[in-house]
């Protein structure tokens, strides 16, 4: 018998992301509204409330994930290692190394084929903006100055997140090769 996870991590790690972040903000919009109306609370006024009462639910997905990654490590000492290993790019001793070696792959993998999907994101965005500002100046005047400080804003967010995604692509490379290298 498989485990609940195994389907989800047949997945590729490019699908995942996307299709995790709109399980989550689904999981939080039901969440909002069941909240809202189990202790008949108005959306406008008792936003803060909800959003509070919502924070318990966000905890027990973030400790789903690092339990899962624990797992995958193969158990409870590994994850500090393996954290260690990716800052210093050095296997320590103790180290489950054939148990890591198949997460950084994937995590290695990910981060080389993910970095398209997001640059193209980012592409569609800034187009969609440039768009948006034209149309708006066409149809409505001069509204396009903020469409383009928003889309340079976005310019360089993209800019940004790339050089942070190289770096962690870099950092896994690393580990990659130090795991291939430690037998």
């Amino acid at each position: 018998m498989s485990s609940l996870t195994d389907g989800w991590h047949r997945l590729p790690a490019v699908a995942r992301w996307p299709i995790g972040f709109v399980l989550v903000i689904g999981v939080y919009a039901i969440g909002y509204v069941a909240i809202a109306a189990a202790f008949g609370l108005d959306s406008d006024r008792d936003d803060m409330t909800i959003r509070l009462a919502l924070l318990p639910f966000a905890a027990v997905l973030f400790g789903i994930g690092l339990l899962d990654q624990r797992r995958r490590l193969g158990g409870k000492g590994q994850l500090s290692l393996y954290r260690k290993a990716y800052r210093t790019g050095v296997v320590p001793e103790g180290a489950r190394v054939d148990r890591w070696r198949r997460v950084v792959r994937r995590q290695a993998r990910y981060f080389r084929e993910g970095r398209r999907v997001y640059l193209g994101l980012y592409a569609i965005f800034i187009a969609v903006l440039v768009v948006v500002a034209v149309l708006g100046t066409v149809l409505h005047g001069p509204t396009w100055l903020w469409f383009l400080a928003l889309a340079a804003v976005t310019s360089l967010i993209a800019w940004g997140t790339d050089r942070l995604w190289l770096w962690r692509r870099r950092q896994f490379e690393r580990l990659e090769q130090a795991l291939a290298s430690s037998g």
